[in-house]
């Protein structure tokens, strides 16, 4: 049956009808079939004399067959034992039949099976004989166009098919719900297999310890799998990899994985749950804490942190199950198949249940989402060429993941040759014209309007015909921050790294995207542990509906950065805006600010200096927090414990009296402000020299190439004293003033 799977193509006549399998299956299990007859005159024993009694009994009372005689007569059965020999199946049963026999299975099972997708690469096979399949990265129908012509020239046809088979075989046999039904609709790996493997054959009191990827707790379609698991699920401690305990990954962190023990099945669903571990040593830390004093977050200072809490450690049960299948994945889906969230502490559940009251993206009337162009395959067609320059128009900009940031649509520009990652330049939103538009690293090819998909809810009009949320679609938790948005005007488009979302209504536009720019949203999204931001996961994000007015006010100025956004900003105003205010006094934050708003967008309507745009993402984290109920206890604690990266950076970003960033260690923000230290043979002063001046100015002289007509030096000038922000006490003096203002709603 096994041998089955792995048939060699050349000898597909010898495959046996389902009569021959199973009458050759009874002439192996038959036990009156012993072997060919003995020539006359010559006796047949079946054991030789020095054969134990205990066998003789055994064969007498039950039989036995002489499969090696079997298999002589029958050149099927002769290719199946080669086929058994090479891929070398295991039958646990029979090869541990003395314990099966005496225990019912193993009392200790222990491993970390092989984290390897089950796939068949034709252009890996072809690859190893002819290199262009790997090198020139064929098209599936490419390479189905040249597998015959390069399998006649290179005469390999035999490794070719073998490799077929054995691959082929492989995914299929795995892939089989037969053999796995359990894992039916997911995408199969190998340690998956094993997960019901090890449930199976070990014992009745029998323990498991699995060292295996996070997947298979937040995989959309794995809702079977994950009912199974949590019955049998003891302790689960999830790790992020960035102390590189799997090296090699180049994953920047994004590798999760977790130590799961497993017993027999329960009726009740309770295990431990610790996640965000760094350290094995944690777990212990945790075990062993007596309860008290804050809990620690990921990182102390600038290094992870491997301090444990016993509030760490959260028991999950059916009715935490609950809570998390109609937080992360809707009130139909049964509790046992919830996903599983990266929750860093038991403080977070209560911020958990009053998430689930929330409405989300979902709920809204009419919504679409794409990601326009996949990269690869619109480089092949010849819709978009790489090519580094200014664009024309709106219309023909091609955006890409480093252009755009939280609430901001111009945060890069690539420089004139853009080769790698670091090749970026920050665009000061201070000195661009009101028309401008950064570089792209993509221009327009053939057909490329006819390919831009359309809108779900007016077939008629181009997706690129609306504004639009952005966010990147690879995110890392472990970032400064894990969900960016920004809203795009009409006109642009973008390649498979990024998704837009369109909305019929222009108001859940814009709640949507002060939303998605706010820290307690960016902390669900860094709950799910998931690596990749898709509408599956987004439709979960809640959408607030309160305080509309004041989140629009603050979001709109934000992002409305040129005049591609007049219609934007006209369609999205309210006289409203003009009655707002800052929920704090600073010079940097003009008091007329609100008072001037006009529907007529100007260069004065953004919000242009660094110090403004970060007060504005503070207060729309407190709107965002009385929207959704939280307390501002809760809100301080999500920022402390889940943005330790956010928290480094601010800690250490100064800010000189016109707003503007003097200096900044933050790795996003490079090229911004002074250098630590002055540069030998560099007449600007460093951060050092006059981080300490109480009046004066410094001055700073930059070549700046990030706006059309080629690199011009620019004088910048900071002005004395320097002083810093603190985020935890920003957020104290906004929510007072919110409260004050709105009675405590």
């Amino acid at each position: 049956w096994c041998a089955l799977w792995f048939w060699p193509i050349e000898q597909a006549d010898m495959l046996p009808s389902r009569d021959e399998f199973l009458e050759e299956l009874a002439q192996v299990l038959d036990t009156t079939v012993l072997e060919a007859p003995p020539e006359k005159g010559v006796s047949l024993d079946l054991f030789p004399a020095t054969a134990p009694e205990e066998s003789k009994q055994i064969a007498s009372e039950f039989g036995i067959v002489n499969v090696h005689n079997l298999i002589a007569r029958s050149e099927r059965l002769q290719l199946v034992e080669r086929l058994a020999e090479r891929y070398r199946f295991l039958h646990w049963e029979l090869e541990f039949a003395d314990i099966f026999r005496e225990r019912g299975g193993f009392d200790l099972m222990l491993g970390n099976p092989p984290w390897l997708p089950v796939q068949w690469s034709e252009a890996d096979i072809l690859g190893e004989a002819d290199p262009s399949f790997v090198l020139k990265e064929y098209s599936a129908k490419r390479t189905g166009d040249l597998r015959e012509e390069t399998i006649q020239r290179l005469g390999n046809r035999s490794a070719y098919l073998s490799a077929h088979e054995a691959a082929g075989g492989t995914a299929a046999f795995l892939g089989a719900t037969t053999n796995y039904p359990l894992l039916r609709g997911i995408r199969t790996n190998l340690y998956k297999c094993f997960l019901p493997v090890v449930w199976q054959w070990r014992s009745a009191l029998g323990t498991a310890g699995l060292l295996h990827p996070e997947k298979v707790f937040d995989e959309p379609s794995g809702g079977e799998l994950r009912a199974a698991l949590y019955r049998r699920l003891r302790r689960h401690y999830q790790f992020r990899n960035e102390l590189v305990l799997f090296q090699g990954t180049n994953d920047h962190g994004r590798l999760t994985f977790s130590i799961n023990v497993y017993g027999p099945p329960h009726e009740a669903v309770q295990f431990e749950h610790i996640a965000n571990l760094f350290s094995p040593a944690t777990i212990d830390a945790c075990l062993s804490h007596s309860g008290f004093g804050p809990v620690p977050g990921l990182k102390e200072g600038d290094e992870w942190c491997f301090a444990g809490h016993r509030d760490r450690m959260i028991v999950v049960d059916t009715e935490a199950l609950r809570l998390f299948a109609d937080v992360y994945d809707g009130p139909e889906v049964p509790c046992d198949q919830a996903r599983l969230p990266a929750l860093h502490a038991r403080q977070f559940m209560p911020v958990l249940k009053k998430l689930r009251a929330t409405r989300r993206l979902s709920a809204l009337h009419a919504w679409d989402a794409s990601f326009i162009f996949n990269e690869t395959y619109a480089q092949k067609e010849g819709t978009i060429r790489e090519k580094t320059s200014f664009p024309a128009g709106v219309s023909t900009v091609i955006m890409t993941g480093p252009l755009f940031y939280v609430a901001n649509p111009l945060n890069k520009t690539p420089r004139g040759t853009c080769t790698q990652s670091s090749h970026y330049d920050i665009i000061d939103l201070e000195t661009i014209d009101d028309d401008y538009l950064p570089r792209t690293n993509y221009v327009p090819g053939k057909a490329f309007n006819d390919r831009i998909p359309t809108l779900d809810w007016s077939p008629e009009s181009k997706f690129t015909s609306v504004p639009r949320v952005i966010v990147s679609k690879m995110i890392g938790p472990s970032g400064e921050r894990t969900l960016q948005p920004a809203i795009i005007p009409p006109g642009p488009a973008h390649v498979g790294t990024i998704y837009s979302y369109a909305f019929q209504h222009l108001t859940d536009l814009i709640m949507v995207a002060a939303a998605w720019a706010s820290v307690p949203l960016d902390f669900f999204l860094k709950s799910t542990g998931v690596a990749d931001l898709v509408p599956s996961i987004a439709q979960r994000l809640p959408v607030p509906d309160s305080f509309a007015v004041e989140m629009s006010a603050r979001i709109l100025m934000l992002n409305c950065l040129t005049s591609h956004y007049a219609d934007l900003w006209h369609d999205g105003f309210s006289e409203v805006f003009r009655s707002d205010r800052w929920s704090k006094h600073d010079p940097r934050l003009p008091a007329t600010k609100f008072r001037d708003l006009s529907p007529r967008w100007t260069h004065n309507t953004p919000l242009r200096t660094q110090f403004a745009r970060r007060q504005a993402l503070v207060e729309i984290d407190i709107l965002v927090s009385m929207a959704l109920k939280l307390t501002l206890d809760e809100l301080r604690t999500i920022y402390r414990v889940q943005f330790p990266v956010m928290r480094q950076y601010e800690s250490d970003t100064w800010y000189d009296r016109r707003g503007r960033v003097v200096f900044t260690n933050s790795k996003g923000l490079v090229g911004v402000g002074l250098p630590r230290t002055a540069k030998k043979g560099d007449p600007t002063q460093g951060w050092n020299d006059v981080k300490d001046m109480k009046s004066g100015t410094v001055s700073q002289t930059i070549l700046d190439d990030t706006q059309s007509g080629g690199p011009k030096e620019r004088t910048i000038v900071f002005e004395a004293p320097f002083d810093r922000c603190d985020r935890e006490r920003d957020y104290e003096i906004a929510w007072a003033d919110f409260e004050k203002r709105f009675g405590g709603s």
